[in-house]
């Protein structure tokens, strides 16, 4: 919904002259873009993409790069491209941990850095640029245009570096420093490149190309502080910014923002045509905790998941269920997709296939799209994002979007060590919203923090009860993908819960996890059965059971079920291509995986022992 707000606008190609002198540079240009927020840097970003092919003939698919920090600005760019028409529509926007995976899966099939997390496969990607030949995804790329520049440190800003220098490419790169709030991420890496260090070395390496522009009109905000907003982000990009007196500002205008509680918020939450509101959380933990209250109020929303975490769309399973080769032509998929479309075309459906297999020809090779969904290698495009009216997150997690009204869930007063930090985070927080920005009661996260071994929010007793889990965050991703629901864990037609997964589970349904069986001295972990209206529908992964043993301790009973989880959404995996076969789910290896996430309440036996 948002982005379809704006494609009006994009479509008009109304730029301001400061604007227009940017969408109009030439191909080799290499340009640093200061655009504050709300200056229509998307806009302007869609506008250089879409002159750079339909005005300059370049290649789509393999002569423009688009990458950004953010999964949500990518998406945000792909909705506005796609509603200008051309070529442009084509261009495949990465974020720098899809790109660095693209380049590795490339050049190094199923090397060990599949065994990788996120940050280790980025150095690998910058150390691949340094010393080897060209990879071919990008050896024809003649401009590179980067998104939110200002949050690319530590392995990513080496990775961009790299990947500048070795291209002599033209590029455009889009940032605002006022909104820099993952410099953290460098602070504990030796040498590690902060936004700053980014911006110098970019500044010195093409020192006699490089030109310098700036967005100045505010485009998104009418709230009342809108000024005032506008005056903090002047100040955190000024040379030398005294960050106390920002702070002071930024407490001023707290100070002025009406605070509700949730029970007066939900009526504005639940309003028909009300736009898109975000509730806007400093930690993970205060909005998991949101999450729940929402939902105790009957609020649909959608709860932003981690950026690592990739969810293939939910139709290509769909499309893919019964085709028993593990190849097929677009000719025989078509009729599939034709009676299947629901929010794309069938012809957009089948330029993401052939996103997921580049091949030439008319043929698609369903054995690589599946081993591409093994190793998390899928482009944005097939990354699904659920449209919601309200959408709950972290203030880092909201940065690149923007929403009619925000509901700041924070304190007017902290005490937080890196003061220019916390000054970006708020000021991030304050020019989210075109229309309104409320001040929303924190929620109660007592006793909820970050389990050390396992990543995890996790909620014990105090005192006497220290030793006590009374909560647990679940993740999308814990719910099994190899093996399809119905083959493992419980025994069910694998077709039948395929089917009962697309007729009948919708984002924001009330799911338990169940003990699947007692554990016995042979089991390693505990696995659950995923209970939907009393139906299976999936089992948790070995990995979460792996984690909830780390959580509980080795000699703890395992809870019998855990509660007051939701479906975040369902989405495509790929795991046993012979146990698909056998269960007439196609030669492939793919079908459809039901999502689960939030804060599970663990019950145990009822011997004193279960949670609150």
């Amino acid at each position: 919904m948002e982005a379809q707000r704006n494609l009006m606008v994009e479509s008009a190609e109304d730029y301001t002259t400061e604007q227009e002198a940017v969408v109009d540079l030439p191909i080799d240009a290499r340009a640093l873009v200061d655009a504050p927020a709300g200056t229509g840097k998307t806009h302007v970003l869609a506008g250089r993409l879409t002159r750079l092919i339909d005005r300059d003939g370049l290649s789509a698919g393999d002569e423009v790069l688009v990458l950004s920090f953010s999964r949500a600005a990518v998406t945000e760019l792909r909705a506005r491209v796609g509603g200008l028409g051309g070529d442009a529509r084509y261009v495949g926007a990465a974020t720098f941990d899809s790109f660095a995976t693209r380049l590795l899966a490339t050049e190094d099939p199923g090397g060990a850095w599949s065994e990788q997390g996120y940050d280790a496969r980025i150095a690998t990607a910058a150390e691949l640029l340094r010393t080897e030949r060209l990879p071919s995804p990008i050896a024809l790329a003649r401009h590179v245009l980067v998104d939110e520049v200002q949050d690319v440190v530590g392995p990513r800003a080496a990775l961009v570096l790299a990947l500048l220098e070795r291209l002599n490419a033209g590029f455009t790169l889009f940032g605002d420093p006022a909104q820099a709030i993952y410099g953290h991420q460098a602070l504990d890496q030796p040498e590690g490149l902060t936004t700053k260090r980014f911006y110098d070395s970019v500044v010195r390496i093409f020192e006699t190309s490089l030109t310098r522009w700036t967005l100045t009109h505010d485009f998104r905000s009418t709230v009342a502080e809108r000024t005032l907003i506008a005056n903090v982000g002047v100040q955190l990009r000024s040379g030398e910014p005294d960050h106390s007196e920002i702070e002071a500002e930024i407490r001023s205008i707290m100070l002025r923002l009406t605070t509700l509680a949730l029970g007066a918020a939900r009526r504005m939450l639940i309003r028909p045509n009300a736009g898109i509101s975000a509730v806007l959380c400093r930690t993970n933990a205060e909005a998991l905790r949101m999450s729940q209250l929402l939902f105790g109020q009957a609020i649909p929303h959608r709860y932003q998941r981690r950026g690592e975490e990739k969810a293939a769309v939910a139709w290509l399973s769909r499309a893919l269920r019964d085709v028993s080769e593990g190849r097929t032509t677009r000719l025989a998929l078509l009729p599939r997709l034709e009676r299947i479309a629901d929010g794309a075309s069938a012809d957009e459906m089948l330029t993401l296939l052939r996103k997921l297999d580049p091949a030439r020809g008319d043929g698609i090779d369903l054995r690589r799209i599946a081993e591409r969904l093994r190793t998390g290698d899928i482009p944005e495009e097939a990354n699904e994002v659920v449209p919601a009216p309200v959408v709950v997150s972290t203030i880092h997690r909201a940065k690149g979007l923007e929403f009619d009204r925000v509901f700041l869930c924070d304190s007017r007063d902290r005490d937080d060590a890196d003061l220019g930090e916390e000054n970006r985070l708020r000021y991030v927080a304050l020019s989210r919203a075109r229309l309104e920005v409320f001040h929303l009661e924190r929620p109660d996260t007592a006793g909820l923090a970050t389990d050390s071994a396992t990543g995890r929010r996790v909620r014990r007793g105090f005192g006497k009860n220290r030793w006590r889990v009374f909560e647990i965050e679940v993740f999308g991703s814990d719910s099994e993908s190899v093996y399809p629901a119905g083959t493992s864990g419980f025994d069910d037609d694998a077709q039948t819960v395929q089917k009962y997964l697309t007729e009948n589970v919708a984002p924001g349904d009330p799911v338990e996890l169940v003990l699947a069986a007692s554990r016995g001295a042979e089991d390693q972990v505990a696995r659950y059965v995923v209970r939907h209206k009393d139906r299976p529908v999936a089992v948790t992964s070995e990995a979460f059971g792996t984690s909830l043993g780390r959580i509980l301790g080795s000699s703890s009973k395992v809870p019998r079920s855990i509660r007051g989880l939701h479906v975040e959404m369902v989405d495509s995996v790929a795991g046993d291509p012979d146990v698909a076969r056998n269960h007439g789910l196609g030669a492939h290896g793919i079908w459809g995986r039901v999502r689960v996430f939030g804060l599970g309440a663990l019950e145990f036996e009822a011997d004193g022992t279960e949670g609150e």
